[in-house]
């Protein structure tokens, strides 16, 4: 009787592939660790440098709810509408502008 053997032999030309997942395992969780720290980096960076509220935005934040006809005038007449036109003609100009490839 001959022995038998245990263990499965390698076939010839057949490499194991588990190495080979796990290196590509570890180089993804590279990659995504290195994504979330710049992710955050980003975060922290723009956080810092918000711009100075807008009056203007400002103002309309802290008109009433109410709906009386007298409330409403008083928002109205807070209300500042005169760079409107300019904004407008901003827009315009850039909707009109040729696309540059």
């Amino acid at each position: 009787m001959e022995p038998t053997q245990t263990g499965a032999a390698p076939v010839e030309g057949h490499k194991p592939v588990g190495p080979v997942i796990g290196s590509i395992i570890v180089v993804l969780l590279i990659i995504l660790g290195g994504l979330y720290f710049w992710g955050e980096r980003l975060n922290q960076s723009g956080s810092s440098s918000v711009a100075a509220p807008d009056p203007a935005l400002q103002s309309l934040k802290t008109q009433g709810t109410s709906d009386e006809v007298s409330a409403l005038e008083t928002d109205a007449a807070a209300t500042d509408l005169n760079g409107l036109d300019k904004e407008l003609g901003d827009i315009q100009k850039e909707l009109s502008a040729p696309a540059t490839q």
